[in-house]
């Protein structure tokens, strides 16, 4: 799962730079766990009325590698037939 919140974006001509906080959760199918703040680093061109992505890079604010904890809920609970 991932979350990005808004960030910053810088145009210069067909070349522009973005700046974008995100929150990462995972779990791999080995149970191995993956949790994030990180900001990503951005670089995109121009190519007509599209912008492409060039590179990204991550500079992680925090990393946790343990093993979640905690329950999940479902995201639309069932109704009981009362």
């Amino acid at each position: 799962m991932q979350f990005a919140l808004p960030g910053v974006i810088d145009l210069d001509g067909d070349e522009a730079t973005t700046r974008t906080f995100i929150h990462e959760s995972a779990q791999g199918p080995d149970e191995t766990c993956y949790r994030c703040h990180c900001i990503a680093f951005d670089r995109l061109r121009r190519s007509g009325e599209n912008w492409l992505f060039r590179k990204r890079s991550f500079q992680y604010l925090w990393l946790d590698t343990g093993p979640f904890s905690g329950n999940g809920f479902p995201l639309f609970p069932t109704r009981s037939d009362d």
